[in-house]
């Protein structure tokens, strides 16, 4: 993964547009591979703060709670949590997220 960020230039990239190469990337190559569909199961998390603290799910057999799916899928999906700004309110309550 590293070679592949390095190779797109991610350093001059929105977040946004880095996400959308790794979806195709990783769908592209998972498709390539002679393997059995149900051992291409991968999920990419990146968490980090862009318009508040996020979680950016990347997944062929995760939804976006994080529950597996009946079977792996052929393509990769994005699900995004974002902090709900009305429980970070109350710093000793744990974080509300919402999708």
């Amino acid at each position: 993964m590293a070679d592949f960020l390095a190779s797109i230039d991610a350093g001059n990239l929105t977040l946004a547009a880095i996400i959308d190469r790794m979806v195709e990337k990783s769908t592209e190559t998972l498709k390539s591979l002679n393997i059995d569909q149900g051992h291409k199961g991968l999920t990419f998390v990146l968490a980090g703060f862009s318009q508040g603290p996020f979680i950016a799910q990347i997944s062929n057999f995760e939804d976006e709670k994080m529950q597996r799916l009946t079977r792996v899928d052929q393509q990769f999906h994005l699900s995004v949590l974002r902090m709900n700004p009305a429980a970070s309110a109350k710093p000793e309550k744990s974080f509300g997220w919402m999708v």
